[in-house]
């Protein structure tokens, strides 16, 4: 950890777990950090200070301000999102992965996919006729997939909602989780809880598949730059760690 920089100084004064040489930070402490990189520390401070004998759920309060926090990243990023991610490229690619899959689970016929973006997966399932829910936390990224679906002959369930209290009505064969979207979710207890939420929606048999970067590669490696890409002559987009 560089000797720097808001996380340094939340590390400063952390026991260390002599099992696993692994920090051991307070949740108040973390709270008080989260809200500072947000500026948000009097709505803390308020919170922590809410009438005699209350008592604020930290850890909710971080959740919250973690949810909000990449709900607000991609509604900013909605309206560039399928320059920044090439959406041709990542259509073609789409395609290619859903008809594999199909091949491989011929009898799928009701599927989701979480954390949907722009909704290119959930886009080709409908092209092949399955039932589509596709949902995403950040409502501009959910109009964004709606417009790309008007007017078509097949349809998805676009829905608002987070994909760690995921739930449908039917059983699906298929859910999904793809572009990386799984390490939104940075605690233990939240994947836990998208992961049972999965598994009460699929139906016996089904599966759920998920797409992650390779992240030893990437340390390993050192690869700080991901990607760099230009559109057009006024925008450039740097993907870096």
């Amino acid at each position: 950890v560089k000797r720097r920089g808001w996380f340094y100084q939340l590390l400063q004064g952390a026991r260390v777990c002599e099992d696993c040489e692994r920090y051991v930070i307070t949740q108040t402490r973390i709270a008080r950090y989260v809200a500072k990189t947000a500026n948000d520390c009097f709505a803390f401070e308020n919170a922590l200070q809410k009438g005699a004998g209350s008592r604020v759920d930290e850890r909710e309060w971080i959740m919250d301000q973690q949810t909000q926090s990449v709900r607000s990243f991609y509604d900013q990023l909605s309206s560039d999102y399928d320059l920044l991610f090439d959406e041709a490229v990542r259509g073609r690619y789409a395609a290619s992965f859903v008809d594999e899959l199909l091949q491989r689970f011929p009898a799928a016929r009701r599927s989701a996919d979480l954390a949907c973006g722009s909704g290119v997966y959930a886009i080709e399932m409908a092209k092949r006729g399955l039932e589509v829910v596709g949902q995403d936390l950040s409502e501009d990224m959910v109009q964004l997939a709606k417009r790309k679906s008007a007017g078509e002959a097949w349809s998805v369930d676009w829905q608002v909602g987070d994909m760690t209290t995921f739930a449908c009505e039917k059983p699906l064969d298929v859910i999904l989780c793809m572009g990386n979207s799984l390490p939104h979710l940075t605690r233990r207890e939240d994947v836990e809880r998208m992961f049972n939420h999965v598994r009460d929606a699929l139906s016996p048999g089904g599966i759920f598949v998920i797409n992650l970067l390779n992240y030893e590669k990437i340390l390993r490696k050192r690869e700080r730059v991901l990607s760099i890409d230009k559109p057009d002559d006024q925008r450039e987009f740097i993907r870096f760690y």
